[in-house]
């Protein structure tokens, strides 16, 4: 009987703790700009952990998916306070169709926590935070993933916003980040 109500206790001191995600590359140099016209660039996203997804202005349904995502990781996320932020970074296109604005209004987004921004710096950091996924296999396109960074900037990794359990994996990493915060 001892063994058996013991059990739980001692598997637990055998196995291992999960790794912290490893680090793709740091984000390159940018400045983006809030609706508001608050400007977001590297030094305003240092001391966080954030979540980072790009969403193509001209494609409603990109917007849709991403936007669902991020409203399921706001609610997962909301009780961790201002150590975690989410930024959507809005890539202009040709023909202009999504207001991002608006997408965040109506999904009730908290501003202290879901900012969204957009400028010329948009789509070349599409393309480089894209760049460090890809040496790793997998691939970022706007509307399709969001991207863990860390406090100091690295990319720790991007997953695919398609898959049911996409919000578990990046919570479970993002926890990850938050507790064991020295891991390089």
């Amino acid at each position: 009987m001892g063994v058996l109500a013991g059990w739980p206790f001692v598997s637990g001191l055998l196995r291992h703790p999960p790794a912290v995600p490893e680090a793709l590359g740091t984000l390159p140099p940018f400045s983006l700009t809030e609706p508001g016209g608050e400007r977001l660039d590297n030094a305003a996203l240092a001391g966080r952990v954030w979540l980072l997804g790009f969403v193509d202005m001209g494609c409603i349904s990109c917007a849709e998916r991403l936007g669902g995502a991020l409203e399921k990781l706001q609610y997962r996320i909301r009780n961790v306070g201002p150590a975690v932020a989410m930024l959507e970074v809005a890539v202009p296109a040709a023909t202009l169709v999504v207001d991002v604005t608006g997408e965040m209004t109506r999904r009730h987004a908290n501003p202290r926590q879901w900012h969204t921004a957009t400028g010329p710096d948009a789509r070349r950091l599409l393309a480089e935070v894209g760049a460090l996924v890809l040496s790793r296999g997998a691939m970022l396109e706007a509307g399709g993933a969001v991207a863990l960074v860390d406090r100091e900037g690295r990319v720790r990794g991007i997953e695919g916003i398609e898959a049911p359990e996409a919000v578990d994996r990046l919570v479970s990493q993002l926890t990850l980040l938050l507790n064991f915060p020295q891991a390089r």
